[in-house]
């Protein structure tokens, strides 16, 4: 908690970190395609949570997908834009 602490209080409106350690194959395919999802305009919980049941598909095993979590305000939820 303490680096996202850290992240939060520099101005961060939200993290995403891992739980425990995930091989860095199953961590970019599932934020690749989070980010996507961000880029069409999906808020940043919408996107993370597609993003893990597409990982789930791929990757059956919880190991792969489950430790991925949202940190900090959601702001209602409200879509993301990138670039700006």
């Amino acid at each position: 908690m303490g680096l996202i602490r850290g992240f939060l209080a520099a101005g961060a409106r939200q993290i995403v970190n891992t739980l425990w350690h995930v091989s860095d194959r199953h961590a970019l395919s599932l934020m690749v395609e989070a980010h996507k999802l961000l880029a069409r305009g999906h808020a940043p919980s919408g996107a993370l949570r597609e993003a893990t049941l597409a990982a789930r598909e791929q990757y059956p095993h919880p190991a792969h997908w489950a430790p991925f979590a949202l940190m900090g305000a959601h702001d209602g939820d409200q879509a993301v834009r990138l670039g700006s």
